[in-house]
């Protein structure tokens, strides 16, 4: 990659360039960065020469808040603008007209008068002016070389009615008419002609609260704009907000950089002809009048055309569907007055990835959206116009005649520029061009769909002229062992000439630990064999391994909001995909003002997580809990009572979350909850309660050290610890236990308590904390304790446990009709009916996970554990 700042001087730049194009290769990339941070939002900068070919041209597009300053607080239009400047033949007026007409003696204005009861005509000498001669050629092309004394033209042989009122007249013949020629030139002053267009369109976000760091980027191809940005050029971008347009530190600070990716386009551009300039045209029933169709004749070499249109709507309030900012409405193109194409205008706010804003960011606009790039709606018009011919071309909208008020409304408006491009044949009969990969990647834009565990996401474009049928990739992070892939377009769904599709890749191992954190993609086969254009095959993208690392089981603890104050039913559905775009776990549908606690059980692996809100407002938005009295939902996970990973509400669409099941430390206790209870102890007795910790995994678990607080004066003391070595740290592997035997021996009546903390590996629960009670009796007010009249055995249980009843003639009828099984998150595994008439019952446990598990039997519950 090279890299070119700001060039000023002409010299330098063409050092720069001319040593480049010795070097350059396919695919190579020329950056020209013009606008820095802090500096004015205009200049001239140098850009490569109108000869040079590339395959693409990006703009990318920088915003941070000023620094010490928040981001500005409202969304404005702001542009790009590139300014085309021309030293003029001629001036006069003030201006330079395409042709200007004069006399070279004076001028006369004329008017009627009464004097004296009589009609007369009052004949008046015009002011002259002047006309300036500029030698456009010259080393000073604005400089002037002649002018003489001129007057415009005027009107003479006035006919007037009774009332002295004119009713004809005669323009007079001019002298001379002279016709503009104009030469570009590479700076501006007084005298030059400015012809500006747009090269781009973004809306600055909600600034309140709004932390965009060191910068976050927008990315838009302008390969087709390529004539706008050659050479030296003027370039500009307002920043849309109050005072000092160009000044960084009214609204967010702006860097803006080119990539120049060298090598052969899809096609050569011939012309590019502006059709609409900026303009700004209200919305009514006479809207087609002010975008008139205008005429273009192609000439011999232009095989192919596009009309680009960047297009947003403005203004609402005055009308009963607030257009033009908040109506949906179509476009449509047409070819020789017949229909080629139609678009809505209209852009899904909730999915942008400049997420939550201070503002009504999620509400969606008419092609916009606060705090987003404005991307054009390209329209490739080459199947209905012919070399050598003229074509009629018209862009139009459905028809709105809708009334608006005005007062403190604003009309609707649609701002356009628009452009026509016309091209050479095809450079390429089959070929496919790598767009763009949108997961991994450490690219902003993309933030939402990152960091992954699971499938690759890239873009392919057909580049070339036939069809795309299939498309072999290759792809990893690790070059010497890629994974591939063939896809298969549908036979009604070929990929034709400039369309994009967007691919979920097969998980395939793609991801391999040692390996940098580069993701590597190859396009190697286009419809079954090697394409025309290997240049543009390849992408690659930097990007942050996912470290979401989460156990097997765990609670999806969703909390659905009041949507019914929107008049809508809950909207509210989340999946769980593995890598292979199965559903493993989901709720599909949701009602409002409900906690759901859906317990998932996965295998290890990777997963992705999808919430989607279709009607776009997250789980709660300010806008709506502040005018329409919505309440925010919730949404966790959580395992143990204890929460892995908390979303925020303000999320518009949807949520992707991409996680990894692994097996790490995870720690099962016997005990359940944080409360060892020894009851009742006689004073100077002692009582001793069994804590058995094992790992739930081939992980296992290490048991760091115990500590014990308030126990030398409350008697709480550990009497043994059973396990594999001598002392703490204890590395537990699965299958093995550590006992811990905590006695209690009170020495005193009344209420006894005390803590004891155990430091492990786990990875959500580093920390167990017991509350350790009793209570120390004389021997006259000991409390008496149900016993459960059955013991389970064995205990750990692998496949099988035995219920053994008391009294040994079997279960008392009273004592429940059948055996509940439970986990620890209180969720009923398994039910047996109970055999009232025998003392012994064999249950299978073996379809149950390693766990820890409560079982019950009417009023009784005893704990037990499955290990393996």
């Amino acid at each position: 990659m090279k890299i070119i700042n700001i060039l000023v001087a002409f010299v330098v730049a063409y050092l720069l360039f001319g040593s480049m194009a010795a070097f350059s290769a396919d695919g190579d990339t020329v950056k020209v960065r013009t606008i820095e941070f802090q500096d004015r939002r205009e200049g001239w900068y140098e850009f490569p020469s109108i000869d040079e070919e590339f395959q693409r041209i990006l703009l990318h597009f920088t915003l941070r808040c000023p620094p010490g300053k928040p981001c500005g607080e409202w969304d404005y239009i702001s542009n790009v603008f590139v300014s085309h400047y021309f030293a003029p033949s001629f001036r006069v007026n003030g201006g330079s007209p395409a042709t200007y007409s004069f006399v070279k003696d004076t001028a006369w204005s004329y008017e009627r008068i009464q004097v004296g009861g009589v009609w007369e005509t009052k004949k008046t000498a015009k002011n002259s002016t002047v006309l300036y001669f500029y030698d456009i050629d010259s080393e000073t092309p604005t400089k002037a070389v002649d002018s003489m004394i001129v007057w415009n033209l005027y009107y003479d042989n006035y006919e007037w009615d009774a009332s002295g009122k004119a009713t004809d007249s005669t323009l007079v013949e001019p002298d001379s008419v002279v016709t503009l020629a104009k030469k570009r030139v590479y700076f501006n002053d007084n005298v030059t002609i400015r012809e500006r267009f747009e090269l781009m369109r973004f809306i600055t976000p909600y600034g309140n609260g709004l932390n965009l760091g060191a910068g976050f980027t927008w990315t838009l191809d302008v390969s087709d704009l390529k004539d706008m940005i050659a050479g030296k050029v003027h370039l500009s971008s307002p920043n849309g907000g109050w005072g000092d347009p160009y000044d960084q530190n009214d609204q967010e600070d702006l860097q803006l950089t080119f990539s120049f990716i060298e090598g052969t386009p899809p096609r050569n551009i011939i012309n590019r002809h502006t059709y609409l300039n900026y303009l700004s045209a209200v919305y009514d029933g006479n809207f087609e009048s002010k975008v008139p169709a205008f005429d273009y004749t192609f000439s011999g070499e232009e095989k192919g055309a596009k009309l680009i249109v960047i297009q947003t709507g403005h203004g609402f309030g005055g009308n009963s569907d607030n257009c033009a900012e908040f109506c949906r409405k179509e476009a449509f193109v047409k070819v020789n007055n017949a229909q080629t194409h139609s678009q809505w205008i209209w852009r899904d706010c909730g999915i942008i990835p400049v997420f939550p804003q201070g503002g009504t960011w999620i509400i969606d606009r008419t092609n916009w959206c606060p705090g987003a790039e404005v991307v054009p709606h390209e329209y490739d018009i080459t199947p209905y116009i012919t070399s050598g011919s003229t074509a009629s071309i018209d862009y139009d909208m459905e028809f709105y005649n809708t009334p608006w008020n005005p007062g403190s409304n604003q009309a609707p408006v649609w701002v356009l520029s628009s452009y026509l491009v016309t091209y050479d044949d095809y450079n390429f009969e089959t070929d496919a061009r790598l767009e763009g990969i949108i997961a991994p990647t450490n690219e902003q834009m993309h933030l939402r769909q990152n960091p992954i565990t699971t499938n690759p996401i890239i873009q392919i474009k057909n580049t070339g002229k036939n069809p795309i049928s299939t498309i072999k990739i290759k792809y990893g992070n690790n070059p010497a062992n890629l994974a591939e892939y063939t896809h298969e377009f549908v036979a009604s769904e070929l990929l034709n000439f400039g369309e994009v599709a967007t691919l979920y890749l097969p998980y395939n191992n793609w991801l391999h630990d040692g390996s940098p954190n580069l993701f590597f993609a190859e396009i190697t086969e286009v419809n079954g064999s090697a394409d025309d254009y290997a240049s543009n095959n390849i992408g690659k993208a930097f990007f942050t391994k996912n470290t979401n690392i989460y156990p097997g089981k765990f609670v999806v603890d969703l909390t659905t909001n009041n949507s019914e104050v929107l008049g809508i039913s809950s909207p509210y559905n989340w999946a769980i995909y593995d890598a292979n775009f199965n559903i493993v776990s989901e709720r599909a549908t949701t009602q409002n003002s409900t906690r759901y606690l859906d317990t998932v059980n996965l295998p290890e692996g990777n997963y992705r997580f999808i919430i989607r809100n279709p009607a776009g407002y997250g789980l709660g938005f300010w806008f709506y809990n502040s005018q329409l009295g919505l309440n925010n939902g919730a949404l966790k996970f959580s395992r143990d009572g204890a929460t892995i990973r908390s979303f925020a509400a303000d999320f518009g669409d949807f949520i992707i979350h991409e996680f990894t099941v692994a097996n790490k430390p995870t720690v099962i206790s016997s005990i359940i909850g944080d409360a060892i209870e020894f009851a009742s102890v006689g004073v100077g007795e002692s009582k001793i309660i069994d804590l058995i910790l094992k790992p739930e995994n081939n992980a296992g678990v290490i048991i760091n050290d115990l500590t014990l607080f308030f126990a030398d004066t409350k008697k709480f003391e550990i009497s043994e610890i059973i396990g594999n070595g001598a002392a703490f740290p204890y590395n537990l592997k699965l299958g093995d236990s550590l006992i811990i035997k905590i006695k209690f021996t009170p020495q005193s009546v009344g209420p006894k308590s005390g803590q004891m903390r155990i430091s492990t590996n786990d990875q959500f629960k580093s920390s167990l904390v017991y509350n350790l009670t009793g209570s120390g009796t004389d021997g006259t007010g000991v409390e008496s304790m149900q016993t459960p009249s059955f013991s389970i055995t064995p205990n750990p249980a692998d496949d099988f446990l035995t219920i053994q009843a008391k009294p040994s003639e079997g279960l008392e009828p009273s004592e429940g009709s059948k055996i509940q099984i439970y986990d620890v998150l209180g969720v009923e595994v398994l039910t047996v009916e109970t055999r009232h008439a025998v003392s012994l019952q064999k249950i299978d446990v073996s379809t149950l996970p390693i766990g820890v598990y409560i079982l019950k039997i009417g009023n009784y519950t005893q704990k037990f554990m499955v290990v393996r």
